[in-house]
């Protein structure tokens, strides 16, 4: 009994809506919620009432008393039913004036999410919020209010991911909402953590060019000095991207890029027929997706080893068997796209991760977007909700000259 006595949830004067969630639970469990049902009121009250009913409503009143402190009692103590003693206790804390609710809900928009805590953490704060902003209203918040408060609180490094939820054309829910923001907090703290591992292993190895710790021979600035000077000279090439490969091991996907050529070398370099392609910017995609449609402008086209499987913002799932190489052009520089062939794409993504992946910064501004890297910068419009940029599709001459000869 005493143990029992101990595990009471003891009111202290704050957070009275969770104290009364926690009195519903225990009156549940004791068999005797139902007397405070405001329909069962009348019938405890009256003199020749439902015998059942007034013990229950006994025990009712004894468990609440019993967690209520001493310096509270005086709110319950004239009342007859634990209904009454309960609707009390609310008058007095659970406060529902025009001001409380003024209160709440300059809490909620003033609301923010701390860079370097927990999304969950946070979500904790804001359903706690919302719950108290419910009972002191006349009507629960529907799920897209919900949905549109979150992301308010979110600050910018988030504002991708908010796009793409924002595009959506399907009934969002927030528990939806919840996963795809937890699953992009996830992804982020893993890029974090190679970026830490690949930085410690690079410490424990050396470069068969110069003989120093620290860097493999392809990264070698040495190395490159005199080796890239004469293979590549006015062309403008990186010169990484086999050995990139052979460096991380990922056969099937990971060399796709986003590669600015030099402007020398435009001379090879033609207009395909004045067509140009569009592209959003997708901070959920993993990789550079490409309608194949296009397949027909694309290079180096190549067969997956293994399909891979795709599910687009509206649910869609779609198949890729191919991956390939799109030159495209965009304020007189040229770049290289190389991507997932998707049958079926009603709209190319340009991948978030996949060109922060191969050096470059996204920064989300509240009309554009911008893509920077060491020699450029690339200007990505708002368009409604989305981030869309577009390109000329370049004819490479000097391939098509290859494969004639060939």
């Amino acid at each position: 009994m005493e143990e029992e006595v101990k595990k009471l949830p003891i009111f202290n004067g704050e957070n009275y809506s969770q104290w009364e969630f926690r009195i519903e639970i225990l009156l549940e469990a004791k068999g005797v919620k139902e007397v405070i049902d405001a329909s069962k009121v009348d019938e405890i009250k009256k003199k020749d009432g439902d015998e059942k009913l007034k013990k229950e409503n006994a025990i009712a009143k004894s468990i609440i008393v019993q967690c209520v402190p001493d310096k509270y009692l005086e709110y319950v103590r004239d009342e007859v039913t634990a209904k009454g003693m309960l609707d009390a206790l609310a008058g007095v804390f659970q406060r529902k004036s025009v001001v409380t609710k003024l209160y709440l809900k300059k809490k909620l928009l003033n609301m923010k999410f701390k860079i370097g805590s927990k999304l969950e953490d946070h979500f904790l704060e804001f359903d706690k919020i919302v719950r108290e902003i419910e009972n002191v209203s006349s009507k629960k918040m529907d799920d897209e209010d919900k949905v549109c408060h979150l992301l308010l609180t979110l600050p910018d490094t988030f504002d991708g991911i908010v796009t793409a939820i924002e595009t959506m054309n399907v009934d969002i829910k927030l528990d939806f909402v919840k996963t795809r923001l937890l699953e992009f907090e996830l992804k982020q703290n893993s890029k974090v953590n190679v970026v830490v591992q690949r930085e410690e292993e690079g410490q424990s190895f050396y470069c068969y060019g110069c003989g120093q710790k620290g860097h493999k021979k392809f990264e070698c600035k040495k190395n490159r000095g005199q080796t890239e000077d004469k293979r590549y000279k006015n062309r403008g090439y990186a010169g990484r991207g086999a050995n990139a490969v052979e460096e991380t091991g990922q056969v099937q996907v990971s060399n796709f890029c986003f590669v600015a050529c030099h402007d020398m070398a435009m001379n090879v370099l033609n207009n395909e027929d004045g067509k140009t392609i569009s592209f959003l910017l997708d901070s959920g995609a993993s990789d550079h997706l490409i309608s194949s449609e296009w397949e027909s402008s694309m290079s180096e086209l190549k067969d997956l080893e293994h399909p891979i499987n795709i599910i687009v913002a509206n649910g869609a799932r779609m198949v890729s068997t191919k991956k390939g190489r799109l030159l495209v052009s965009h304020l007189n520089r040229e770049i290289y796209l190389e991507g997932l062939l998707v049958p079926g794409l009603s709209k190319n993504l340009l991948s978030v991760s996949q060109l922060t992946r191969r050096g470059l910064e996204i920064i989300f501004k509240k009309e554009s977007a911008v893509i920077k890297s060491q020699n450029n910068n690339f200007r990505v419009n708002k368009c409604g909700k989305v981030y869309q940029i577009q390109f000329e599709v370049m004819k490479d001459v000097r391939c098509t000259a290859m494969k004639t000869s060939t």
